[in-house]
């Protein structure tokens, strides 16, 4: 089941993190009023394709793994190291940190909840730290970031619907394991909600409106069980703010 899983996401994969991070890159350049930053965003975009890629490949079923993967892999990375020469050491030192912390992802993901976490963390913190020049103000970026972390957080945990066999047989101590699916569940609307009253103080309606989709997929676990449509209808309601901006609504 869980090759069968992965085979139906070939194609699905990347494209939604890459509409979530361009997504992210708009919300905090428009919340925070500042201009976006070419190398910072190029950072960020080379991270979650580096990411995405290689746990795709790690994720791969036994045998011989996609070469491909590991060539995409390589060549984000070489992007994302040169787009940090033209960027503050304290950035790099951020982005540094967020490596570390991605290289040792398939041990510490094995902590309770820590998996939801850390993704939910790498996206605030890459978008607020990456996405505008210069850094924003500390109670603007904690602001932003609260509300994106929130709605992260709740995505991820959605996402984990889709795995709870696979978790619980590797020892992944996500909320659907410990905790079983309707807590799970409750967890993820809470979370989004909260994202929800950030953004609406924020004044960011895209970021709001994704907030409350997550809170209404939590409600329909069996539709973000399904290995393509629940990942894709996540990835949606996480890449909704860009619709807004782009559109002029928000």
């Amino acid at each position: 089941m869980r090759d069968n899983a992965i085979g139906a996401r070939q194609w699905t994969w990347l494209p939604g993190p890459l509409a979530m991070c361009f997504s992210t890159i708009l919300v905090v350049a428009k919340a925070t009023g500042l201009p976006v930053s070419g190398a910072g965003a190029t950072l960020f975009t080379a991270g979650v394709v580096t990411a995405y890629t290689w746990d795709r490949w790690a994720d791969c079923p036994a045998g011989p793994r996609p070469l491909w993967c590991l060539l995409s892999a390589g060549f984000a990375t070489l992007v994302g190291l040169a787009a940090a020469l033209w960027l503050p050491l304290a950035t790099v030192s951020v982005a540094v940190a967020l490596g570390v912390v991605g290289l040792a992802y398939r041990s510490l993901k094995k902590i309770p909840l820590a998996k939801t976490m850390l993704i939910a963390l790498a996206w605030a913190v890459a978008g607020v730290g990456f996405s505008v020049t210069p850094a924003p103000p500390l109670s603007l970026g904690c602001g932003i970031g609260t509300a994106l972390f929130a709605v992260f957080a709740a995505g991820a945990l959605l996402c984990d619907f889709k795995d709870i066999e696979a978790d619980a047989h590797g020892g992944v101590g996500t909320a659907q394991v410990l905790w079983g699916p309707v807590a799970a569940a409750g967890l993820a609307a809470v979370l989004a909600l909260l994202g929800v009253i950030v953004a609406a103080a924020l004044h960011r309606p895209g970021l709001a409106c994704a907030g409350v989709v997550l809170a209404g997929l939590s409600l329909f676990p069996r539709l973000v069980s399904r290995p393509v449509l629940g990942p894709l209808l996540i990835d949606g309601a996480l890449a909704l703010p860009a619709v807004f901006i782009l559109s002029g609504l928000a």
